[in-house]
């Protein structure tokens, strides 16, 4: 599913807050909007792209912030990690265990490389901006949030279920070396299992060359 699979069709902001108030720190998942999909694929053994569960973009910002409000102070590090883990975990059990064996793979990580304005101390230049805001991913955690994204997807992985990276550009050697970095330390630590490439592509663009 290009849209419905992201954090932002998933999370369920005013449950958040109502658990929150009733001392549950945890986020809440709903999956309403993928539910119809998912069961028809799984009766019709059509396998499914899960896409995606970290992105800087298509995840509300009140997630990042006191007590699921939009009006809240950003949460440190270790309240962001807990909350990654939660959703992370929430999301790929309840999908395994309702759809088993649709979910085939998931782009766990998407587009968190950024030659022109990175982070020059993250060897893969941990994207740091969207479209001239903060990543609130990169300033709650830091630039370690893609390794931590995997982590916890391959703890929560059910057997053969595969992890991606995702990003466009790669025609761009300065992107590419710096997807290649990112991907060959998670591979190193057997975290990931591919990469996948965006194909923005025409006629024009990129040349043949």
């Amino acid at each position: 599913m290009t849209n419905l699979m992201k954090p932002v069709y998933v999370l369920n902001h005013q449950k958040c807050m109502e658990n929150y108030a009733a001392g549950k720190t945890e986020p809440v998942l709903s999956y309403e909007n993928i539910d119809q999909t998912l069961k028809f694929c799984m009766e019709n053994n059509l396998p499914v792209r899960g896409h995606t569960l970290v992105w800087h973009t298509q995840i509300p910002d009140w997630f990042f912030k006191a007590g699921y409000k939009s009006d809240g102070k950003l949460v440190d590090r270790k309240e962001m990690i807990g909350r990654m883990e939660s959703f992370i975990r929430q999301y790929m059990t309840y999908v395994q265990e309702t759809y088993p064996n649709t979910v085939y793979c998931w782009d766990v990580v998407n587009e968190c490389v950024d030659p022109g304005e990175g982070d020059e101390n993250s060897m893969f230049k941990c994207r740091m901006k969207n479209d001239n805001g903060p990543v609130l991913w990169y300033d709650t955690i830091g630039a370690d949030y893609p390794e931590l994204a995997f982590k916890f997807a391959r703890q929560y992985a059910a057997p053969g279920v595969k992890l991606f990276y995702n990003d466009y550009g790669t025609i761009n050697p300065e992107k590419l070396m710096c997807i290649y970095n990112l991907c060959s330390d998670l591979k190193n630590k057997n975290l990931i299992d591919g990469i996948g490439i965006q194909g923005y592509w025409d006629v024009k663009n990129p040349s043949l060359k």
